[in-house]
């Protein structure tokens, strides 16, 4: 005797898992008040005000997470990926192209944290990798953009170099 219909299974990587195992990283002592303040600062601020300001945020938090100067671009994501491990953030893939550094950022919490897109919730990752690769001893023409359309669920895609 069947009670319930079984429902179709969805495949592994669906968005309804992805987000919520992303969710399940935040604390929940501040779920409650990163939805609020998120909530209120897009009934502020524009797109991208609000981009900016997590922009300049992500600079802010990189400065209390430094990661010191890095000689190669392993010596670089291994440190990057110690300070994301420990905030359990994911983790980078830093891809030399010879003309620039491309990041690729994988399951980052953020923007299920602040119910915002990928694009705007990006800017606080790229203002903590361009901190970073400041400090880590990057020339100081060179700068980072996250390659906007190219977001997944699961990854966000940025390139450091001359833009």
């Amino acid at each position: 005797m069947t009670l319930f219909k079984s429902k179709p299974n969805d495949s592994i990587g669906s968005s309804s898992e992805l987000e919520y195992l992303l969710r399940e990283r935040i604390s929940t002592q501040w779920t409650a008040f990163l939805q609020a303040f998120s909530a209120e600062m897009q009934s502020q601020l524009t797109p991208q005000e609000y981009r900016q300001l997590l922009h300049s945020m992500g600079q802010r938090m990189a400065e209390s997470l430094a990661i010191g100067q890095r000689d190669t671009v392993e010596e670089l994501e291994a440190a990057i990926n110690q300070r994301f491990e420990g905030m359990q953030w994911g983790y980078a893939k830093l891809i030399d192209s010879g003309i620039s550094l491309n990041i690729e950022h994988h399951f980052s919490p953020v923007s299920v944290a602040l119910g915002l897109d990928n694009e705007t919730a990006g800017g606080l990752l790229e203002g903590i990798y361009e901190h970073w690769f400041r400090t880590a001893g990057a020339e100081a023409d060179l700068g980072i953009k996250q390659l906007p359309g190219t977001a997944t669920e699961s990854v966000l895609h940025y390139q450091f170099g001359r833009h």
